[in-house]
């Protein structure tokens, strides 16, 4: 091999390609030691006598010289000092030594000393050597020492071979120097590691070898050799065979170490026989053995194990044996893995039955070990298949190590009935329907059935499984083989029973078909006559009913003649039924059509593919009057369907289509298109309407929220003199009552005196359009603090009207302040100065007035402002300047500065605006946005969001009507903001819902009425069958096989829609519990592994049916996380699961629900490959990390709000631990826009999703609730035609082992009736390994026992009456019927149970409704108690409440009343008949 130019590490592709199988490429890559491998499979090399490795790591990549002198191709290098080196042909020969048989070596040396370097070999699956050399250290003039490695070709070992090979003895030890090495020299030379600390330890002085430092150089030497090997290896030294082992022999040692380690071997191993191992004492030559059996005590128990291994005699330079070095192989795996497949490989295909039983035991009888002991049973059975439940008897057909008449192998026996033996475990392998393990630990496998056997194995029995054979999907036999207790029932060892257990089946099936062949022509002659004549009936029943259909109905030969038409075709196309020419009903087609016509006769005849299609035919379709009572005319349109008809040869020979006339639909359709226009006009004037009412409530509120905040009166009074709306300060100052609004009410707080003036401004303001000013005095009295004087208030009123178009009054309003101080000052001013004083005096209040206006504005809330008309900002209050952000510095104040806090794209508002105020001289509201973000605290977190201004401003005008100053104030509205676009998202989001909700009303309608028809046409055709035999005229025929199998294929089907709805109604109950917060998490300490191989065996059936292969993955962070147990719920993760693997499948039969299939199942059977992975991982993080990168999660709602699931004190003190869970599947994949639909309320990935497979499209929401619900996420990675990943994970907690007892111990008393509930939630979901069936007549007559019962049933509803009654009837019990509770009450006061009473009727159990008329259930069941507890009743009477109020909460309240159980409707008598046996056992 050549390396490339830029160093390639590799030879051959497919040398490269099978060493990548092995794994150790990565390793080796890591080794500093230059290293390289030969192909010994390669024979050119071994011709040529070249070295051609396949591999050289990156240590020897790096060094060219080396590489050459490796091939040959450059001299060597002695720069080292070391003359001992040997020649390149010398190395080649070692090199490319060789044999099959050497798991070390015996004919060539360990070692070889080239070029400086000590090189070593080892060998990988008896193909590829790898070659290491290893950096020389000198000590003194000696030896070269290696690093951990000593060269062995420099030990005088006797490399011979047993008898079986040629003799080659290494070289002498004579030819080396042998230095005398100090114990710290030598010792420096042994790998790090803790089992050569361990070894040092040691006291070797107690032994027979010494302490460290009398050791011979020899045995120093292979000490660093041994504790270098990278295999299981150790060392008999000395005449006492004293033992030195390394650290991969440990696994051998097992429970021998460390009490092993200088022990002699008589003390380590005396079970060994010595002379059969040291036989190269007496012969001189090494041992080999291969698959050595060995019992070792490992895995807590005492093992059977398998060794191959050598024992090589160590020799000093005078050829004594000083010695043995001893490499160990194990090949247990192997080794009985052969064994097994002999044993499966020995049970051939048998031609019947009988030859079938023979052949099983004979290809079992040689594996004594694997199988040391064997019952095989046939079952004669003639029920249905899969399940056993008739009288069916079982027959002993051999034997292995069992005596004849043992207690546990009875010849003949009854499976339904029989205790004997193991027969109840037989009974309990089929329900589980595999391979059943029974353990003597568990008391499955006791003494009393294993004393007396003949136990061909190790040890005593323990262990032993069950398989049921079965012939297609019927059980026809068991065989019960005993289990190898020297043997853990690991994997291979389940993996054995599995192929064993297929084997059998595949051969029986095999026998079975084999006796059905031989079916006689004649009868086969017969069936086939039968078929024909139902083939021309159908014809025939076709024609017939094609001329009742409403739709038109044709076929045409290729030159488009007409071969058949029905009574539609003719109806809806007006074609003369007697004109048959080619082509002639393109006649009733109009002429604009007839191109495309033509164009899809060319796609039916030449492309040889359907077409769909609308048509306009000539023939004119009236529609119903409109509302003017017009008639309008349209050409009738047609739908067609055609397809092409195809011979064998794939010739088109003709053409069959339909016709729909859909005319009517097409004028509905534009009658709807208007309507809708028009309801779209209405419904957006009906909004603008809504908005502008909205928008004036909301300026409305904002002026009253100010208006209460203001010192200063304010109102709104109509013409009539009403107060309309008024501020507190308004009744504060003027003493007006609240609440008081009749006309003209403000004039009684008005003084006497100035009331003409009041009246007077009135009337000026009704009939002017002038604002007014005016000052008034009030009866309320005003009193002076530091004088004590009294008088009367003084206001000081200004007063505006807000007027219509045509000029008419709607309101007076305007504000009013209290003047009374400023009044009495000025009186006060008139008596004690001039009328200048009184002017100074006036200025002195005006800068008071001002200074209080100021104070008072810094603490309004709002902010107030003094802007000139150029736009410079001349006053505005503290508040102002923190709702702006404008500088407060006088150079941040200049013309139009305040543009700078808002925001550009809103500038265009405020100009108009300012235009408004400035040159129109109007006032102006307005919102705008400033650049100053609002910390919204409202959400659970600080978030910045846009900043909102509310802006009130008005001008200030002079006398001349000039703007003198624009004045307003500003109010922070950004919350309002965010609430109003909260509210108008919240109103997109429910009309969104609505519509959700309205599709899934849609589509929950369509799932159930459809069902609901097929129950009706099913009863209705029972009901036609038997009342035809009813009034057949000779009633003594027996049924015939047609009408029986007909009614029971119709109550089957009704059965089948009924538990098809029951799932739908329990999606909608999941999703109310999910919407009402009911749904709880129950934490249980369990084992994630075992519920997920538990959930997936429920589709194990589905799986086979299919031919898809399931496959479950542990990801190596779950073992690296060392998960075991864990709270968590696991009732809801197997909804979860179920619900991501379950789907309705639908089929030709109308909308019934044949199946539950998975969803994986369902997208994956259609494909070429045919694979689902459920992989199953864990991390301390969440989500975990380096998992399905691709899944996109769907986002958790309000995830950082939601209370940690886990923190409660039933979930433990573990740590946090996250479970990953993913399904993937080789389906068809999702498209983005699909995957954007997933995971919502009401939504499917697609419309068609309904149409093709059904469903409410629950499943994968309810899923993502329940996830978020245990606090993890759910998501999805897929790819349209690349298959789908579902994935999810939940959040749990580490449980300890005695924490999980006492954890477990308290849930399941807690939640016992629960999780019973939630199982029959799921009942439906199980249908995949085992599809729901109607019994058969003796089924149903005695679904168990017959039970002599004496039932009252109490029901208001004569149906359930009657079924019900007539169900337990034929389970063998006396039914009596109340109507309603009172009359049960009744009943039972007149029968035995009754103190007094002489009747013979006596009632063992009550089956009781909950919603009656007269008297209910509940109160019903308490009167009886009362009864009970009276003495009135002598005993308790077991009451089970059949009810469909399924909640818990009723539930809970059905058991208080006094109720034994609940029975939740819809239920089968199968269900009902094991809670009445349970009751009636305590009585």
């Amino acid at each position: 091999m050549e390396l490339s130019g830029n160093g390639s590490a590799f030879g051959p592709s497919s040398a490269v390609q099978a060493l990548s199988e092995i794994g150790v490429l990565e390793l080796l890559e890591q080794d500093s030691r230059p290293t390289f491998i030969l192909d010994l499979a390669n024979d050119g090399q071994l011709v040529d006598k070249e070295v051609q490795p396949v591999f050289y790591n990156a240590s020897l990549r790096s060094s060219t010289r080396l590489r050459d002198i490796i091939l040959g191709k450059a001299d060597l290098d002695m720069g080292f000092g070391l003359h001992e080196s040997g020649t390149h042909p010398e190395f080649r020969e070692w090199a490319l030594h060789f044999n099959k048989h050497d798991s070390l070596t015996d004919g060539s040396p360990l070692s070889f000393f080239y070029s400086g370097m000590d090189w070593t070999w080892l060998t990988l699956r008896k193909r590829w050597k790898v070659i290491s050399g290893n950096q020389v250290k000198q000590i003194g003039r000696g030896t070269p020492i290696v690093n951990g490695i000593t060269s062995l070709n420099t030990v005088p070992l006797v490399a011979s071979r047993s008898r079986d090979y040629p003799i080659q003895t290494a070289p002498k030890f004579a030819q080396i120097p042998q230095p005398l090495l100090k114990p710290a020299d030598w010792t420096e030379l042994l790998p790090s590691s803790q089992h050569i600390e361990f070894f040092k330890t040691v006291d070797w002085s107690a032994t027979a070898l010494g302490s460290l430092e009398t050791w011979s150089y020899l045995l120093r030497q292979m000490t660093v050799f041994m504790m270098s090997d990278p295999r299981p290896a150790s060392m008999f030294w000395g005449p006492k065979k004293v033992i030195l082992y390394n650290e991969p022999y440990i696994m051998v040692a097992s429970g021998k170490h460390p009490a092993m380690m200088g022990s002699t071997y008589e003390q380590a191993w005396p079970e060994v026989n010595h002379l059969s191992i040291f036989i190269a004492e007496v012969t001189g030559q090494s041992t080999t053995s291969e698959n050595t059996c060995f019992f070792i005590e490992r895995h807590g128990y005492l093992e059977e194990a398998f060794l191959s291994w050598s024992m090589i005699p160590i020799r000093e330079e005078n050829g004594h044996i000083k010695g043995f070095y001893n490499p160990v192989f194990e090949t247990t795996r192997q080794t009985i893995l052969d064994r097994r497949t002999k044993t499966l490989i020995s049970i051939a295909t048998a031609p019947d039955l009988q030859t079938f039983w023979h052949d099983v035991l004979r290809g079992l009888e040689p594996n004594h070990l694997d199988v040391p002991f064997a019952l095989l049973y046939s079952l004669s059975n003639e029920s249905e298949p899969t399940r056993a439940t008739e009288a069916s008897m079982l027959n002993l057909q051999g034997s292995l190590g069992v005596p004849s008449c043992h207690v546990c192998a009875p010849d003949k026996a009854d499976f339904e009935n029989s205790d004997e033996g193991f027969i109840p475990h037989f009974r309990k392998a089929v329900r589980s329907g595999e391979p059943l393990v029974i353990r003597k630990d568990d008391g499955d496998l006791p003494e009393s059935l294993t004393s007396g056997l003949t136990w061909r194995g190790y040890g005593k029995p323990s262990m032993a499984v069950i398989l049921p054979l079965s012939a297609g999907n019927k059980v026809s036999g068991f065989l019960l083989v005993g289990l190898n207790p020297r043997r853990a029932y690991d994997n291979d060892y389940q993996r054995f029973i599995q192929l064993l257990s297929r084997q059998l089946s595949t051969s029986m099936s095999s026998a079975v078909l084999m006796e059905q062949a031989a079916l006689s022509q004649e009868k086969l002659s017969k069936q086939l006559a039968i078929r024909t004549r139902e083939a021309e009936e159908s014809q025939e029943r076709f024609s017939r009913i094609a001329d009742l259909m409403p739709i038109g109905i044709s076929s045409t030969n290729i030159e488009g003649k007409l071969l058949f038409a029905n009574n539609a075709f003719f109806d809806i196309t007006q074609h003369p039924r007697e004109l048959n020419v080619p082509m002639s009903w393109m006649g009733v087609i109009i002429d604009e059509d007839l191109p495309l016509f033509s164009g899809l006769w060319e796609t039916l005849m030449v492309k040889q593919q359907p077409v769909d299609c609308h048509l306009r035919l000539k023939k004119t379709f009236q529609a119903p009057k409109n509302i003017k009572g017009e008639v309008e005319e349209y050409y009738t349109t047609v739908l067609v369907n055609a397809y092409p008809e195809i011979d064998d040869d794939g010739a088109t020979r003709g053409v069959t289509s339909t016709l729909t006339d859909i005319s009517q639909i097409k004028h509905l359709e534009e009658v709807q298109k208007r309507r809708a226009e028009e309801a779209l006009e209405r419904a957006t004037l009906s909004e603008q309407l809504a908005r502008r009412t909205q928008e004036a409530a909301e300026s409305e509120s904002k002026f009253k929220a100010m208006a209460e905040l203001t010192p200063v009166g304010m109102y709104y009074i109509s013409p009539a003199g009403k107060v309309i709306y008024a501020n507190d300060t308004f009744y504060e100052i003027t003493g007006h009552m609240k609440g008081l609004h009749s006309d003209l009410s403000f004039m009684e707080a008005v003084l006497e005196e100035d009331q003409p003036l009041m009246k007077a401004e009135w009337a000026t303001l009704n009939s002017t359009q002038a604002p007014r000013t005016y000052e008034i005095r009030l009866k309320k009295r005003w009193h002076d603090k530091n004088s004590g004087k009294s008088t009367p208030t003084w206001i000081l009123v200004s007063a505006s009207q807000q007027r219509n178009d045509d000029g008419s009054l709607i309101s007076v309003m305007g504000c009013l302040i209290d003047i009374s101080i400023q009044k009495q000052a000025q009186e006060d001013a008139l008596e004690r100065a001039v009328l200048s004083e009184q002017l100074i005096i006036r200025t002195q209040e005006a800068a008071e007035s001002e200074k209080k206006f100021k104070r008072m504005a810094e603490l309004a809330p709002c902010g107030m402002f003094y802007i000139t008309p150029e736009g410079l900002v001349m006053w505005a209050n503290s508040q102002w300047y923190e709702m702006t952000g404008h500088g407060r510095m006088p150079e941040d104040h200049y013309p139009m500065s305040f543009l700078n806090f808002i925001l550009d794209e809103d500038h265009e508002i405020l100009y108009q605006k300012w235009d408004d105020l400035t040159i129109k001289k109007v006032e102006a509201t307005f919102e705008i946005r400033i650049k100053r973000r609002w910390i919204n605290h409202a959400s659970g977190k600080p978030t910045e969001e846009t900043a909102w201004l509310l802006a009130m401003a008005f001008p200030e005008k002079g006398i001349d009507g000039s703007v003198h100053s624009i004045m307003g104030c500003t109010a922070d509205i950004s919350q309002l903001k965010w609430v109003e676009s909260v509210q108008m998202r919240s109103r997109m989001d429910a009309e969104e819902a609505k519509r959700q909700q309205e599709q899934f009303m849609d589509i929950t309608s369509h799932e159930m009425r459809n069902p609901l028809t097929a129950i009706l046409q099913c009863a209705d055709g029972i009901t036609t069958s038997l009342n035809n035999y009813i009034s057949t005229a000779d009633k003594a025929l027996a049924l015939s096989d047609e009408l029986i199998h007909s009614t029971l294929d119709a109550a089957q089907i009704i059965t089948l829609c009924s538990q098809h709805q029951t799932r739908i109604i329990n999606d909608v109950l999941t999703l109310s519990k999910l919407n009402s917060d009911l749904l709880l998490v129950t934490p249980v300490a369990v084992q994630p592994t075992a519920v997920v191989q538990g959930i997936l065996k429920m589709f194990k059936g589905e799986l086979q049916s299919h031919d898809i292969r399931m496959h479950f993955l542990l990801e190596p962070t779950y073992k690296e996380c060392k998960v075991d147990l864990v709270f968590c719920d696991p009732s809801r993760l197997t909804q979860v699961f179920i619900n991501l693997l379950t789907n309705v499948k639908r089929v030709s039969n109308p909308c019934v629900a044949v199946s539950n299939v998975s969803q994986a199942i369902k997208f994956t059977r259609s494909e070429r490959e045919r694979r689902i992975t459920v992989s199953l991982a864990a991390s301390a993080i969440k989500p975990p990390k380096g998992l399905e990168e691709r899944v996109e999660w769907f986002p958790t709602e309000a995830a950082d709000a939601k209370k940690d699931p886990t923190n409660g004190p039933d979930w433990g003190h573990g740590e946090d631990v996250y479970l990953y869970f993913a399904v993937r599947d080789t389906g068809k994949g999702l498209s983005a826009e699909e995957k954007t639909r997933l995971f919502h309320r009401f939504s499917q990935a697609s419309p068609r999703t309904h149409v093709q497979y059904g469903g409410s499209g629950l499943g994968l929401f309810i899923s993502r609730k329940l996830t978020e619900l245990q606090g993890g996420e759910i998501g999805v990675a897929s790819e349209a035609g690349e298959g789908s990943t579902f994935a999810f994970y939940i959040k749990g907690k580490r449980a300890a082992s005695a924490e999980a007892s006492i954890k477990r111990k308290n849930s399941a008393t807690k939640s016992d009736y629960l999780m019973s509930l939630k199982d029959q939630e799921m009942n439906l979901s199980k249908a995949n390994d085992q599809p729901p069936r109607v019994p058969t007549g003796k089924e149903s007559r005695t679904p168990g026992m017959s039970k002599n019962y004496t039932v009252l049933l109490v029901e208001d509803n004569l149906v359930n009456q009657r079924v019900l009654g007539k169900q337990l009837q034929r389970a063998g019990c006396t039914v009596h019927v109340a109507n309603h509770g009172q009359e049960a009450i009744g009943f039972l006061e007149n029968s035995k149970l009754c103190a007094g009473s002489k009747s013979e009727n006596d009632v063992d159990i009550v089956l009781m409704d909950l919603e009656m008329p007269v008297m209910d259930g509940l109160t019903c069941a308490r009167k009886v108690r009362q009864l009970q507890n009276d003495g009135l009743i002598l005993r308790h009477v077991p009451i089970i409440a059949v009810t469909a109020n399924a909640r818990m909460e009723q539930i809970d309240t059905a058991l208080a009343a006094g109720m034994d159980d609940v029975m939740p409707k819809p239920f089968q008598i199968s269900d009902l008949l094991p809670k009445m046996d349970k009751l009636m056992a305590k009585q």
